[in-house]
C-alpha cells in the first residue's frame, strides 16, 4: 500500500475479511473511508462528505455491533463553521465490513472529531456508544452522548475506541 499526501488521521486494524491478516480502515482529508487488505490491495472506499465545504471524519471502530459474527466500521464525520452555523451535516456512519453503508444518523452542531468509543459501560451485557461532540448541546451543558447498542455484546470488539483500547497504544493482538 503506497498512498501519497501530507497526513491522515489514525488508523483502525481489524480482520473484516475473515482470511489471514489484519485489514487497515482510515479516514482521508477528501472526503472518503479507505480500506485496505492485509496484503496492501485496496479493500474498499466510503465517501462521507467533500474537501470543500470540508467534512471529516473520526477515526474508525471495528466492531460487531448486531452480533452477526461480522465487524461493522462505525465513525463519526465533523464539518467546519462555528458552532451557531456550522458549514454542513455531521454523521454517525456505521457501515458492514464490505464498506456498505447501514446506518447514517444526523450530529448535533459540527458533529464529532474524536473517535466513538464502545464498552458495556453499566456492566449489563450490552454495549453502549460514547460520542463526544464538537459543540455543546441543549443549554449549553455538555456534547457527550451514550446511546445503547441493543443486540450489540462485547465478545467482538476488534477496535473499540481510539487507537484500539484504553491505553491508546494501538494494539493489536496476534492470533
Amino acid at each position: 500500500m503506497c498512498i501519497r499526501d501530507s497526513t491522515y488521521p489514525a488508523p483502525s486494524v481489524g480482520d473484516l475479511d475473515a482470511q489471514p491478516g489484519l485489514e487497515v480502515v482510515f479516514p482521508a482529508y477528501d472526503g472518503v473511508m479507505h480500506a485496505y487488505l492485509s496484503t496492501g490491495e485496496p479493500m474498499w472506499t466510503y465517501g462521507f462528505g467533500s474537501a470543500s465545504p470540508f467534512v471529516g471524519a473520526s477515526e474508525a471502530l471495528i466492531v460487531d455491533l448486531n452480533g452477526d459474527g461480522s465487524p461493522e466500521i462505525l465513525f463519526a464525520t465533523y464539518v467546519g463553521g462555528d458552532s451557531d452555523s456550522p458549514s454542513g451535516e455531521a454523521h454517525l456512519i456505521v457501515l458492514d465490513a464490505g464498506g456498505n453503508e447501514l446506518h447514517k444518523v444526523p450530529l448535533s452542531g459540527r458533529g464529532s472529531m474524536a473517535a466513538p468509543s464502545v464498552a458495556d459501560l453499566d456492566s449489563d451485557g450490552t454495549l453502549e456508544l460514547v460520542v463526544s461532540l464538537k459543540d455543546a448541546v441543549g443549554g449549553g451543558e455538555g456534547g457527550v452522548q451514550i446511546w445503547d447498542l441493543p443486540g450489540a455484546g462485547d465478545n467482538c470488539v476488534l477496535w473499540g475506541t481510539g487507537r484500539g483500547n484504553t491505553l491508546r497504544q494501538g494494539y493489536v493482538p496476534a492470533s
